[in-house]
């Protein structure tokens, strides 16, 4: 196991601390047209907040935060996403507690919610 050790290069590292080969990757940030109806997505947002982002069939789209509050795990994006009484939810993955997309908060207990976090616009086209 040493000599496995021993050998390990990390490729990722070697990227960054290279200017010339860090220059080959373009950089890309993908926006909210890259999400499908129904589904979540974990996005971090501009000013390093965590996200979950979602678009219901009409084409609306909500940002929350991604940490489920019971758990504290980075999991809502991964939730399942349909509605309540009208309104569009998320359902937590770990423990299935609802959450209003529009206004984050639990809706069986409304001393518990998400934030609601701005929606980020389009893609952001790679550096010329």
């Amino acid at each position: 196991m040493d000599r496995h050790v021993a050998a390990y290069r990390d490729e990722w590292r070697a990227v960054l601390d290279d200017p010339a080969a860090l220059a080959r990757f373009e950089p890309h940030v993908a926006g909210v047209e890259f999400l499908e109806p129904g589904r979540g997505r974990a996005a971090v947002l501009a000013d390093g907040t965590e996200a979950a982002l979602f678009r219901d069939g009409d084409g609306e789209v909500y940002a929350v935060g991604d940490r489920d509050p019971f758990s504290g795990a980075d999991v809502i994006a991964n939730g399942i996403m349909g509605s309540r009484d009208g309104a569009p939810v998320v359902a937590s993955p770990l423990h299935k507690q609802e959450f209003d997309l529009r206004t984050g908060v639990r809706l069986d207990d409304p001393a518990v919610s998400l934030p609601v976090l701005p929606v980020p616009g389009p893609s952001l086209p790679a550096r010329p």
